[in-house]
């Protein structure tokens, strides 16, 4: 746990700047990842399309992501994920073996929640009798290490930098720069919550992040720890 001092709570409401979260799509920088597949969105969800990847991975880490179809036997498979412009985009693209398995890497190109996808052309020789076919999205969440402490006793009762009254229930979490109410999802050995900024903090070097008591309790979280965070839109 680390302490605060009285001087802090509001003295830095003013810092709240812009997200730092992906940029709108419109500027947004694909990584130098393919364009969107043309067409893509409106390909038929096939339920013997299935799709795996781990639901929680770190940034700038490549994840494994495996599937298999029947009718994928021999062909490209593409792996997609959906910008913020609601646009799947081609991350990977992967022939499957004669049983229709396939298995691939993909590096997330930020932090955040992605939903991926798994997609199949259409044969080249019945493409009206057979269209393209989708596996059913899986979510995945991409975090940051990070370390993060946590704060409470002796400041109940007080306002948070961002308004909120702090009681030994409030489930939140002190961040420098994001915006008040910015989301987060928190990782901390397995365990995963989603909070929302409500204070500015921490003051300490090295540190990124402030949980509110009653959030660390909720992780598992009794001392200064390494954590995984990330801003969600």
């Amino acid at each position: 746990m680390r302490r605060r001092t009285p001087h802090t709570w509001g003295a830095v409401a003013a810092l709240s700047v812009a997200l730092a979260l992906p940029v709108p799509a419109a500027a947004a920088d694909t990584g130098g990842l393919a364009a969107p597949s043309p067409g893509a969105g409106a390909e038929a969800v096939d339920p013997e399309f299935r799709l795996s990847a781990r639901r929680a991975v770190f940034v700038k880490r490549a994840m494994r992501i495996k599937g298999a179809a029947p009718r994928a036997a021999g062909r490209e498979v593409q792996v997609q994920w959906l910008d913020p412009a609601g646009t799947w985009q081609v991350a990977t693209t992967v022939r499957a073996d004669a049983t229709g398995a396939f298995a691939t890497t993909w590096t997330p190109p930020h932090v955040g929640r992605f939903k991926l996808r798994a997609v199949l052309g259409p044969g080249a020789a019945s493409a009206q009798a057979q269209p393209a076919r989708a596996s059913a999205p899986r979510t995945v969440t991409v975090y940051r290490p990070a370390k993060a402490t946590w704060y409470g006793p002796g400041f109940y009762g007080n306002r948070t930098a961002c308004g909120t009254r702090l009681t030994r229930r409030t489930i939140g979490v002190a961040h420098r720069r994001l915006r008040c109410g910015t989301p987060v999802s928190i990782r901390y050995r397995n365990r995963s919550l989603t909070v929302r900024v409500i204070d500015r903090g921490p003051f300490e070097r090295g540190v990124a992040w402030d949980l509110t008591e009653a959030a660390a309790k909720r992780l598992g979280m009794t001392t200064t720890s390494r954590i995984g965070a990330a801003p969600l839109r």
